[in-house]
């Protein structure tokens, strides 16, 4: 998939449709955690990326997205996650009411038992699928007339974890599967000199939505790998050693997720390959005009393409 960065979602707010800047929630989130001391400096683009996540599949579903809903989202994966710190001062930023998970109770025929667990940011990147089959018979045993939606998440949640024999991974500080020293050391051991010229980074993977982002700088590659003058038919054979050698790291990552994951059947894990610099390149380097550099951005997204979607579930995002 190729998409350009969205820093927007389409959020409903007291009956009407806004634009929730996301790059604004970033920002707020990243001064909660600076405020509460804490050194996470990954942690509030993580956040983000779950909340898109659970922004597409809540309009996959057909379902629309309330601002409520969005800051109950932060607000719960931070005191899953035990940053009750950073939960507060997010709460009181956005003038929040105390966090009430419990909700109104209801009989259970009348749940919707798929869409509680849609809300719950623990089963995003988790298949729900057999958990759903289980939820009716063990309600069923408890003799309980009625619930709260907390409480079925949450004994959805167990059956997750205790339906399979090992166990679910728990990270080391509470949110990080991988933690930026264990993606910095995976560069530093094994990333090629082509790819530290063009900027190479790994982000931490969270235990709660697994993904592998990486970050390469196109225009920086090019002066390192060729050099001036730029041609395209010099960048593209770079650029393609360049993907080739991002897979091999990549698939290292996967194998270090996986490991911690712990799962009888693993599941794939999806890639993010962010590209910068695609601008830098087509203007100043090629001097290709809009359609140039349209065409460039197709060009190396079908070569990033032919190189990972085999093996990987992989968005292609020119910031």
């Amino acid at each position: 998939m190729i998409k350009l960065q969205a820093e927007k979602m389409i959020v409903h707010d007291a009956g009407a449709g806004r634009l929730l800047d996301l790059e604004e929630l970033r920002a707020d989130l990243d001064d909660c955690c600076r405020q509460a001391g804490l050194k996470e400096p990954d942690l509030a683009d993580d956040l983000v990326g779950i909340v898109r996540r659970y922004g597409s599949e809540r309009l996959r579903r057909g379902a629309t997205v309330t601002l409520v809903e969005v800051e109950a989202l932060v607000v719960r994966i931070l005191l899953d996650s035990g940053l009750r710190s950073v939960a507060t001062l997010f709460q009181q930023q956005r003038q929040l009411p105390a966090a009430d998970s419990s909700g109104e109770f209801a009989a259970i025929a009348t749940l919707d038992l798929a869409d509680l667990l849609s809300r719950d940011p623990f089963f995003l990147a988790r298949p729900s699928a057999e958990v759903l089959e289980l939820l009716p018979t063990m309600l069923e045993r408890l003799h309980l007339r009625r619930v709260s939606p907390a409480f079925v998440q949450t004994l959805a949640r167990h059956l997750y974890v205790n339906r399979q024999t090992p166990q679910e991974p728990v990270a080391a500080n509470g949110y990080w599967l991988v933690g930026r020293s264990a993606v910095e050391t995976l560069v530093a051991e094994h990333a090629p000199a082509e790819l530290v010229a063009a900027g190479l980074a790994f982000l931490p993977v969270s235990a709660l939505f697994p993904r592998l982002i990486a970050e390469v700088n196109l225009h920086r590659h090019a002066l390192a790998c060729v050099g001036e003058p730029l041609t395209e038919l010099a960048v593209l054979p770079a650029f393609d050693r360049l993907c080739q050698q991002l897979l091999h790291l990549l698939r290292r990552l996967a194998r270090m997720v996986t490991e911690q994951l712990h799962e009888p059947q693993p599941r794939p894990v999806p890639a993010v390959v962010r590209c910068r610099g695609l601008a830098a390149l087509a203007g100043q380097g090629l001097g290709l005009d809009s359609k140039g550099r349209a065409d460039l951005r197709d060009e190396l997204a079908a070569c990033l393409n032919h190189h990972f979607l085999a093996e990987f579930a992989c968005q292609i995002v020119f910031l």
